[in-house]
């Protein structure tokens, strides 16, 4: 997380050594400000769109998943607005094969990360929920995980 980024143009950061550096949590701002849009776009076309533009280059960035996904985590956070970043981990994920090592990696990170959401006692409910549903696409991307997930799980219903 101690990456340095540039950003290029809006929506858009990049990897780069160069004296324009910022760290990783503008993105995490970005995406807080472009979540916030998006719910008080409720019934404006227009701005549903600007908003699902937006996402999109968000989405093309390297560290989307990780903001999403620590968004999602962290219950500082409406729970409006973490159901939402669980909703775009969960599309993400669908989108994105874990095909290299680094990817599979990735999976069982994120997975530890969503089942402490799903186990997290008083969670709002419509967060549990999306966390129950992102595990689910999780374990269809490593199978192999199910049985440590299933452990984590039911000790945490003890």
């Amino acid at each position: 997380m101690g990456q340095l980024y540039r950003q290029s143009d809006p929506g858009s950061i990049t990897n780069q050594s160069t004296p324009h550096r910022i760290q990783l949590n503008h993105g995490m701002d970005e995406l807080i400000s472009l979540l916030r849009q998006a719910s008080s776009a409720s019934g404006r076309a227009e701005e549903q769109r600007l908003v699902t533009l937006a996402l999109a280059r968000f989405n093309a960035q390297p560290e989307a998943g990780r903001h999403y996904l620590s968004l999602f985590c962290d219950p500082q956070y409406p729970a409006e607005m973490r159901g939402m970043a669980g909703l775009l981990v969960k599309n993400l994920i669908k989108k994105t094969p874990a095909t290299t090592n680094s990817q599979k990696m990735a999976v069982e990170e994120w997975t530890a990360a969503v089942v402490q959401v799903v186990t997290t006692p008083g969670e709002q409910p419509f967060v549990a929920s999306t966390a129950a549903t992102v595990l689910a696409v999780l374990m269809s991307r490593r199978p192999d995980l199910w049985p440590s997930c299933l452990l984590q799980l039911l000790h945490a219903v003890k």
